[in-house]
């Protein structure tokens, strides 16, 4: 019994470490990819991760400009849905430049 619940909690800790869950509609798996070093090639590595099934990309970058924008139209072109992830600790106190950020941008 034991062995079967090593290799069944092996499993699960490998589906979760892949990023690789069900979606909420039951649908398809959602394969996604941290991506925050900007100074690599988007086209290169959004081909590479649409040849390995990759449909979200949660991309870290410190500030939306035309890179950012260059990069979301690239993934969602490809299916891929992107979720920007960014942050300064001043928006704790006033979120008012981070809407003024997308707002120029929108």
């Amino acid at each position: 019994m034991k062995k079967y619940l090593t290799v069944f909690f092996a499993a699960l800790t490998l589906l979760f470490c892949c990023g690789c869950v069900i979606d909420p509609n039951g649908n398809k798996p959602v394969l996604g990819v941290w991506w925050w070093d900007g100074s690599l090639s988007a086209d290169t590595y959004l081909s590479f991760a649409e040849e390995n099934g990759v449909n979200e990309v949660y991309y870290c970058d410190d500030g939306f400009n035309g890179q950012t924008e260059s990069f979301i139209k690239n993934a969602s072109d490809r299916g891929m849905k992107v979720y920007w992830l960014a942050g300064e600790y001043q928006w704790l106190r006033n979120d008012e430049p981070l809407y003024a950020l997308i707002d120029g941008f929108v």
